[in-house]
């Protein structure tokens, strides 16, 4: 597994130079040069473990997002990239979610991996189903998602050319606007069950949808044989462990 990961972030990073110069978001301290500010760090603000680090790690019932990112590691600032480490438990999805100040490349370390995004109204939806070793790029601003589409792990890196990339996550953010704009968007009425779905929705990641678990043999969320109760409990608990 260490290699893979060794390979992935090297795959990551050659696709994130490819996509243009480095922008950022973080106001800079000009009072200071640069070694000034680098001197104010200790050796240890320079590394993150993704596998071992709840603080940084965004957990759902369908796996799990360990981030190194300008929130998480200061170091970053003015440097242009971040990255997540993606873990979807079977059938799991990381949910449709726009990145306003980044592009993202995508490497699959393992699993079987559904990858779509969709740029600006009148654009092609872009689709595609991604396995070990193969890599993929998601324009800045797109809405993308991913999906594992198979009954093991999916392990994924992403990286972005920003070190604060921004996530919005649109099923969760979307009931949030006011009524008569959802009301709108939805034909002019707002049923109270749709406004109820606002308290409902799944944290990200979510678990899988129910085709795919029958598939794969598991139960429906709740019973002993969800892949949450094996994959995700333990992140549940606060510690990320390597799930391979």
């Amino acid at each position: 597994m260490n290699h893979l990961l060794f390979l992935a972030l090297l795959a990551a990073t050659s696709l994130l130079s490819a996509q243009g110069a480095a922008t950022t978001s973080e106001p800079y301290d000009y009072s200071k040069t640069e070694v000034q500010r680098m001197k104010q760090f200790n050796h240890e603000d320079f590394i993150t473990d993704l596998l071992h680090n709840p603080k940084s790690t965004e957990v759902g019932k369908g796996g799990s997002l360990a981030k190194m990112n300008l929130g998480s590691m200061p170091a970053l600032a003015r440097q242009g990239l971040a990255m997540v480490l993606i873990n979807l438990n079977p059938c799991g999805a990381n949910l449709p979610h726009v990145h306003p100040r980044a592009s993202e490349a995508i490497y699959v370390i393992q699993g079987n991996v559904q990858v779509g995004f969709i740029e600006e109204n009148g654009a092609k939806v872009i689709v595609n189903d991604l396995v070990q070793g193969q890599a993929t790029f998601i324009p800045q601003g797109s809405i993308h998602y991913q999906v594992n589409l198979g009954c093991e792990q999916a392990v994924m890196i992403a990286a972005n050319n920003n070190e604060d990339p921004g996530t919005l996550t649109i099923p969760a953010q979307f009931f949030k606007l006011p009524d008569g704009a959802i009301a709108a968007s939805l034909g002019g009425t707002l049923d109270p069950e749709i406004r109820a779905l606002n308290g409902s929705l799944p944290m990200n990641p979510a678990p899988g949808v129910e085709e795919c678990l029958r598939r794969c043999g598991f139960g429906a969320y709740g019973t002993n044989n969800h892949p949450h109760s094996k994959f995700a409990a333990k992140f549940l608990q606060g510690t990320h462990r390597n799930q391979k």
